[in-house]
């Protein structure tokens, strides 16, 4: 029997498998260390229309939501922490929503993601929902969310950003007149060029040395002691 157990530990750790029992008691839990989920749209899943395996979105082992033009990173605390949204399970079981909550400075997390069609867009828009719960424990912290134009996906990307202008206006980040991404736009939001550069004007890659891996037009939230519920 021990010898079983060795050999079992040794191949789940051989093809990046855990153990459940690193997983909440009681809790869904996931054998794989890193794993990406996809978003089907809900116009796939209830009218059966065609299933494009690398034209949706999907969920990255760290929480972002990536579909072929980009990503949206979420990054926990003051030191810009990936969310570990390794364990991903279904609303209720059956609904096309991928749900995720974790516990960061205090925080408590809960985060949705999911495609659905919009009118007078070609193509489903990918929505991620996040709701934060401070407590009395909570540390004054952050949560950002920021724009990578590498999804790190197994696609031929669209034309680069690369001469393209980051900007922001009003509650979307945009490439030239591409949006990237919608937030709230809280009247603490602060919106950052990168993750250690504050933003101040539409900038373009070559001005603040952006890659394809850079994190752009950031916009981050603070999170006060017993802040209370927020969405």
């Amino acid at each position: 029997m021990a010898a079983w157990l060795r050999c079992t530990a040794g191949l789940l750790a051989a093809v990046g498998m855990l153990d459940p029992s690193v997983d909440r008691d009681g809790a869904p839990f996931e054998y794989f260390a890193a794993s990406a989920a996809r978003l089907p749209s809900f116009e796939e899943v209830y009218t059966g229309g065609p299933h494009v395996l690398d034209g949706g979105f999907r969920i990255t082992p760290e929480g972002h939501l990536a579909c072929r033009r980009g990503l949206l990173a979420v990054y926990l605390g003051e030191g810009c922490r990936p969310a570990p949204w390794r364990v991903k399970q279904w609303s209720d079981g059956v609904l096309p929503i991928s749900t995720f909550d974790t516990a960061f400075d205090g925080v408590w997390l809960r985060a949705s993601a999911w495609a659905a069609p919009a009118e007078g867009l070609p193509g489903p828009v990918g929505y991620l929902r996040l709701s934060l719960a401070g407590t009395a424990a909570t540390q004054v912290t952050r949560l950002t969310l920021a724009w990578i134009s590498d999804p790190g996906l197994p696609v031929p990307l669209p034309d680069p950003p690369a001469g393209r202008p980051f900007a922001f206006d009003s509650d979307c980040a945009l490439a030239g007149d591409v949006v990237l991404y919608q937030f709230p736009d809280l009247p603490d939001a602060v919106r950052w060029a990168t993750l250690d550069s504050a933003y101040a004007a539409p900038f373009t890659a070559a001005d603040a040395a952006v890659l394809s891996d850079t994190p752009v037009c950031g916009v981050s939230y603070r999170v006060a002691r017993q802040a209370g519920p927020r969405r």
